[in-house]
């Protein structure tokens, strides 16, 4: 006789706990979010009925059920609401894990509140130049800016898919600039001209791995191209 497998939790209450200490922390959640956007697109292709993948109604019905018991942790646990508190790239994330959740489970309320959790995020991150200035405080500002710019182009995407009611994040415009493509021009002298295009070295030695990664914001080049005809970003990756 072999056991059936049993599924996890649908939560992470226990992501990221310090050892000895028995306090709620919401950074675990980041664990998840990070990821879930592409594991949500490889389960919808699987779902797409995709000749010879041997998916079938019984992987996907018991999927959605422990999504959606998960989508209900992200929002009501004190784990996800902590996370939903944050300012900065862990709301980031946060946001654009409730709005793909809300997405793959057909959800058109949910989506709509994380999608303008987003747009809000993006008002209180993004200087009129594109500085995003919390994550330049970091002792790693290069990576940091490219990680919160990441979650916030993927959120853009899908604020064009509320049914009836889609969001322009692309074209949100505060202060006289269209926020989220001004961050991304913002990283293009990083992007294609390295360490030197970058002012925000915290020391002599620091991020000097920059010429390294520079490959890490042309994701967002090529969103902010392509979703917002941004013409620096069309020009960067041409």
């Amino acid at each position: 006789f072999i056991a059936p497998p049993k599924a996890q939790s649908a939560d992470f209450t226990f992501a990221q706990t310090i050892p000895c200490r028995a306090v709620v922390r919401g950074e675990g959640v980041l664990d998840a979010t990070a990821s879930l956007t592409q594991l949500l697109d490889a389960i919808a292709l699987l779902d797409s009925g995709a000749p010879g993948n041997g998916w079938t109604a019984a992987d996907s019905v018991p999927m959605r059920t422990w999504l959606t018991k998960f989508q209900r942790w992200m929002l009501t646990s004190p784990q996800g609401m902590a996370e939903s508190k944050k300012m900065n790239n862990h709301g980031s994330w946060k946001a654009l894990g409730d709005a793909a959740l809300a997405a793959y489970l057909h959800d058109p309320a949910d989506l709509r509140t994380a999608v303008m959790r987003g747009q809000q995020l993006i008002e209180y991150q993004v200087k009129p130049d594109g500085e995003q200035w919390q994550e330049l405080s970091r002792t790693k500002p290069w990576h940091y800016s490219n990680y919160n710019a990441t979650p916030l182009c993927r959120l853009a995407e899908l604020a064009q898919q509320i049914p009836g009611q889609p969001v322009a994040i692309w074209h949100y415009t505060s202060h006289g600039v269209q926020l989220l493509p001004k961050a991304i021009d913002y990283l293009i002298p990083g992007a294609e001209h390295g360490d030197a295009g970058w002012p925000h070295r915290k020391t002599a030695t620091q991020e000097k791995t920059i010429e390294k990664i520079r490959y890490l914001a042309y994701y967002e080049l090529h969103a902010a191209a392509t979703q917002a005809g941004d013409p620096a970003a069309k020009m960067a990756v041409h």
